[in-house]
């Protein structure tokens, strides 16, 4: 089925126009969704000033509302935001990097001003957190790692540390880091 534009007068098929359920002939628009594009991106141009006032009063009037839902839309969509982000970093990653680069170098008084404020206010909270990374990753280290520590400090030869040792070994890093918790007085 196809039907005449009232603006451009092109015949085009029914599924490019708009539904209205008030045509009672067809139950369509009578102008095109191109033409009708058109309209809104010009009076848009001509009313911009107007329409960006009532953006903001609206904005003002519902701002808690808005907020509200951004909020709980983030929270429901969380995985595909995330993978739009990944998406988004992995196709541009020379211009995230660039923005990223141009920001800090204009901005490096600011971000170091932030920074310093953000360790002051977390100084407790960053101790503990990077006690706790270095237990895990004490307990992550590999063998090979801790049998070449005891190198390092020994005279004893890679081949010659037994998996006992390196246990031991292991052992005394977490203790010695635990120690250095308690002199600190953080509790974990």
């Amino acid at each position: 089925m196809t039907k005449i534009c009232s603006k451009c007068k092109e015949e085009k098929n029914i599924g490019k126009y708009d539904l209205n359920p008030s045509n009672k002939k067809d139950g369509h628009r009578s102008d095109c969704k191109e033409c009708v594009k058109t309209r809104c991106k010009e009076y848009s141009k001509i009313h911009k000033r107007e329409i960006a006032e009532r953006k903001r009063k609206y904005w003002e009037k519902h701002r808690k509302e808005i907020a509200e839902k951004r909020k709980e839309y983030r929270q429901d969509h969380k995985e595909e935001m995330a993978e739009k982000r990944r998406k988004y970093l992995k196709i541009n990653k020379e211009k995230v990097a660039n923005r990223r680069k141009n920001y800090s170098q204009s901005n490096k008084e600011e971000m170091a001003e932030a920074w310093a404020k953000y360790y002051q206010g977390h100084k407790e909270e960053r101790l503990k957190y990077s006690m706790q990374y270095k237990k895990k990753e004490v307990q992550k280290l590999k063998n090979n790692y801790i049998k070449a520590m005891i190198c390092q400090k020994s005279e004893l030869k890679h081949k010659d540390i037994s998996p006992v040792m390196v246990d031991l070994y292991r052992s005394l890093i977490l203790i010695y880091r635990e120690i250095k918790i308690n002199k600190q007085g953080v509790t974990l």
